[in-house]
């Protein structure tokens, strides 16, 4: 049930990346992913994005983490 929590969740109308982000952080600490954790982070951040154009940006980095995301969404904002 929470990873199931975990990979439905999708950014909400209105609701600021960092709340995203600390949502699914939330989300992801009852999961147990361990060593996956960061990278499942990632990949979930920028399928959820409700932003078209960023998640286009982010799709094009080769070795996107979750820094480099929140880096590209603070140029954004």
């Amino acid at each position: 049930m929470e990873r199931y929590a975990f990979n439905s969740r999708n950014q909400k109308e209105g609701e600021p990346l960092s709340m995203y982000i600390a949502c699914l952080r939330d989300l992801a600490n009852t999961c147990k992913f361990g060593d996956l954790k960061d990278l499942l982070l990632t990949d979930r951040t920028v399928c959820g994005l409700r932003n078209n154009s960023l998640r286009k940006t982010l799709l094009r980095e080769t070795k996107l983490t979750l820094e480099k995301a929140v880096e590209s969404f603070d140029k954004v904002s």
